[in-house]
């Protein structure tokens, strides 16, 4: 495929398939070390039986003594063989994922500034009034890293947010560093605790809408969700013939900037999930699948947006709600949850644009195991015409819409690690029987 989309973890992908060749090399000098002290042995072997006469022995011992001069010497060019297979496949990647010209390369730049400047006034708003003292101290005095030194997690330095090699540097701008600077100095603010909250309290109502078959349909699903507002959580219900109901969650992202309103899905949400705290909006979620009647052992697969990924990633890595509920499948876009550790049982799917800052704000990439993949698209280069000008900004490539185009690409055909996970959710993907949404939203 000529698109600029890969993928890493899961059963294929680049890390995937690096790792293996890694391991396999591991092995292979571990054996030559083995063969290696095994020949040392014969040789001293031979030597003691030969000072004792036993000299009939030594041209038996000479014989494996050159067996195991071979073996070691063929093991070892065989790590040799698979480490620079795994090199030369690194720089094929890296090769082909930088393709951008001087101009191409100081739009980006502009670009990315102007998309900077809006999430930094969107945080300055979520800050308003919330910017303590001390947070304005530490960001007038330049000592933002005082400030990310009281953060649970230490974010490696060199975590890339917006260029497409997360392996390669960091992200070194003054926007960038006073974007996280901002967001460390919100953690500051017990004022925080002075927000008016969600009460608890749900409405439903039933929504005419056709049930998601694909997971281009799962991103219209959020889509449709997120431009319902007011904090509404959607469940699709079905019963298939084998008797078994499944139950498919849309989450939405950050609806209130201001954290004043009551709305669940608010800035608030954002920090409390990156401090590792359950915020209101996954209690709303759980308290959503009861109201729907999930029992322990109906499949569940949540499904999130930005905050709504991080939702639902913490969702189902919580052992308490997942004694509830059985989560057995995830799907997030454009969400910062590689700090966030899965049990094996979930089967993950994570959406990522290169050229979306969202996804990068935890400073952590996504973990490369058999049940988490990952998704990689460049939409920016991208040869589709529904994307000709998407994620020219950072502010194009966080939507939806460019995220369905990008589950469009995994529906037809990806490769090895979005295929497995596409079988993997299958029963998710095609609803029998009567379908339900229903809209579960604060209130009552």
């Amino acid at each position: 495929m000529s698109e600029p989309i890969w993928s890493t973890g899961g059963t294929g992908g680049e890390r995937a398939i690096v790792e293996d060749l890694e391991w396999a090399v591991g092995a292979l000098r571990a054996a030559a070390d083995d063969v290696g002290t095994a020949q040392r042995e014969l040789a001293r072997t031979r030597a003691a039986l030969e000072l004792g006469g036993s000299v009939g022995h030594s041209g038996g011992l000479a014989t494996l003594s050159y067996a195991a001069r071979n073996a070691e010497e063929d093991v070892s060019d065989t790590a040799r063989r698979l480490a620079a297979v795994a090199e030369a496949y690194l720089e094929a990647e890296r090769a082909a994922r930088h393709r951008m010209g001087l101009l191409e390369r100081g739009r980006e730049v502009v670009e990315d500034d102007a998309g900077a400047l809006v999430w930094s006034a969107r945080l300055t708003a979520s800050a308003g009034a919330l910017l303590t003292p001390v947070g304005l101290g530490l960001l007038a005095t330049g000592h933002a890293d005082e400030v990310l030194a009281g953060l649970p997690h230490d974010a490696p330095p060199t975590t890339a947010i917006l260029n497409r090699d997360s392996v390669e540097g960091a992200l070194d701008t003054p926007i960038y560093e006073a974007l996280v600077a901002m967001i460390s100095a919100l953690t500051l603010m017990p004022i925080l605790s002075l927000l008016t909250g969600w009460r608890g309290s749900l409405t439903a109502a039933t929504v005419a809408t056709e049930p998601a078959r694909s997971l281009e349909d799962v991103m219209r699903r959020l889509y449709d969700t997120e431009q319902s507002g007011g904090g509404a959580v959607r469940i699709e219900r079905w019963t298939g013939a084998d008797g078994v109901t499944r139950r498919v969650v849309f989450i939405p992202g950050t609806e209130d900037w201001l954290g004043v309103t009551g709305n669940p899905f608010s800035a608030r949400a954002d920090l409390e999930v990156m401090l590792g705290e359950t915020p209101d909006a996954a209690r709303l979620v759980a308290e959503a699948l009861a109201a729907d009647g999930a029992a322990p052992g109906d499949p569940v697969m949540l499904t999130g947006h930005s905050l709504g990924g991080m939702v639902a990633t913490g969702l189902a890595a919580n052992p308490q709600f997942t004694k509830r509920f059985n989560v057995t499948a995830l799907v997030t876009a454009g969400s910062p949850v590689g700090r966030i550790a899965l049990p094996a049982t979930v089967s993950a799917l994570h959406l990522e644009g290169t050229r979306d800052i969202v996804p990068g704000l935890d400073g952590a990439p996504n973990p490369d195991t058999p049940t988490r993949v990952t998704v990689h698209h460049d939409a920016r280069d991208s040869g589709l015409p529904e994307l000709e000008g998407a994620a020219h900004s950072i502010g194009s490539a966080h939507e939806l819409d460019t995220y369905a185009q990008t589950a469009r690409l995994v529906d037809e055909g990806l490769g090895a690690s979005t295929d497995a996970w596409l079988s993997d959710a299958s029963g998710f993907l095609d609803p029998q029987g009567a379908v339900t949404v229903t809209e579960y939203r604060p209130g009552g």
